[in-house]
């Protein structure tokens, strides 16, 4: 049975998971949700809090089983890991709150991830992992305010026609892609002069 010991000493583990657990909730609202966590309506943002409360009560637990040079079962961490976070699903399935399942699993995964590499990093190649841990967090944030003002200028419109034979007479129908947008119900006609 393999057995885990921290490396780390607290103030190392504590800038790792409080690190990580951003990385756990930024990373995937961006790519998955599309968006910013600040820009993110109410229920999506509790959403991705309670993933990072989970994965820092984690490493809290963590730190009880493996203080003063104990160390820990895989077995007892992955179990540790599952009820902790299980917990935390049952509570959402039971109260129907908002759940994104790519979300859920992104951030379990990485979270897997995040605890394992606390046990076995150390020194240089851990701080290596925190500025690019960091580096992604801020990219993120950043390309996709840069992307997202690059691709919201609308679509230019384009027209074209196509000659319909319906056997008895032939109709010239006009085409306009991406110049009419949809129209509220309250307008008849949307914009189309009679």
């Amino acid at each position: 049975m393999m057995k885990l010991d921290r490396k780390m000493n607290m103030p190392s583990w504590l800038v790792w998971h409080v690190t990580a657990a951003l990385a756990i909730v930024l990373i995937p609202a961006v790519f998955i949700l599309g968006k910013p966590v600040w820009t993110l309506p109410a229920n999506q943002t509790m959403l991705l809090a309670g993933i990072a409360v989970s994965y820092l009560l984690s490493a809290l637990v963590l730190v009880f089983l493996t203080g003063k040079g104990k160390s820990i079962h895989l077995r007892d961490l992955v179990l540790l890991v599952l009820a902790i976070f299980g917990t935390y699903f049952l509570y959402l399935l039971m109260t129907g709150s908002y759940v994104s399942r790519p979300i859920l699993l992104s951030a379990f995964i990485l979270s897997a991830v995040f605890i394992l590499l606390s046990f076995n990093v150390t020194g240089v190649a851990r701080n290596l992992i925190l500025v690019f841990i960091a580096a992604t967090i801020i990219l993120t944030q950043f390309m996709h305010q840069h992307i997202s003002q690059l691709t919201s200028s609308p679509p230019e419109p384009h027209r074209s026609q196509k000659l319909i034979d319906t056997g008895f007479y032939t109709v010239r129908a006009t085409i306009f892609n991406n110049q009419i947008d949809g129209c509220p119900r309250a307008e008849k006609r949307c914009g189309i002069p009679p």
